[in-house]
């Protein structure tokens, strides 16, 4: 990647700010041109086996796990008062947080959610969170201990994403967003535009 591109990276991130979340801005902008995020290098680096670290952090979700609206500031008080955070405490202290509030809410007088309400909720959180429209799936591969889940797996999405994954790959094609993609992304794109599945993929119904 060339200085010219790297600065005009930083200027579009700099636009990006005030409208978007900045860290998914710039890996969608880094993915454009062939970058691999930093990202995963330094997740992967973290003291994710750092038995005091895993203590604490338990007790933050178990804690967070007998919440109710009363006591949630009292929480957060406690939660934010932890001393020192790494790059992975941080991640957890906000997913405690969110278990928390969620917690609150489920134990308040509009509470009593059901799994598909809870699945549903979760949901909602992880787009709004992103700040992604898109389309995702998680997978469990913890029910690939089951032959009956074999679907589960199965490399297939329904017309509506096909059709959504073709529109948004047109878009990307008529705008660079101020820097252009690399070619092996562009050819990417024209192929999902030309109606090929990629990775395996097949689309199931009309």
């Amino acid at each position: 990647m060339s200085d010219r591109d790297l600065q005009t990276l930083r200027r579009a991130w700099r636009r990006a700010a005030t409208r978007t979340s900045a860290a998914a801005y710039i890996a969608a902008l880094e993915r454009r041109v062939g970058v691999v995020s930093d990202d995963t290098e330094i997740a992967d680096t973290s003291t994710l086996g750092d038995r005091q670290a895993g203590h604490r952090r338990a007790e933050w979700y178990d804690r967070a796990r007998e919440v109710t609206v009363e006591t949630l500031p009292e929480y957060f008080a406690w939660l934010l008062d932890s001393g020192d955070v790494d790059y992975e405490d941080l991640a957890h202290m906000i997913g405690a947080a969110a278990l928390a509030g969620a917690q609150a809410v489920d134990g308040s007088k509009h509470g009593g959610v059901s799994a598909a309400q809870g699945s549903r909720a979760m949901w909602c959180f992880v787009h709004a969170w992103l700040r992604s429209s898109n389309f995702l799936r998680m997978i469990d591969f913890g029910s690939m201990l089951f032959p009956q889940n074999h679907y589960l797996f199965d490399p297939t999405m329904p017309p509506e994403v096909w059709h959504w994954l073709q529109d948004q790959a047109a878009a990307h094609l008529a705008d660079d967003f101020g820097i252009p993609p690399a070619e092996r992304v562009a050819a990417h794109w024209r192929s999902i535009v030309d109606g090929r599945v990629p990775f395996g993929y097949t689309v199931t119904g009309p």
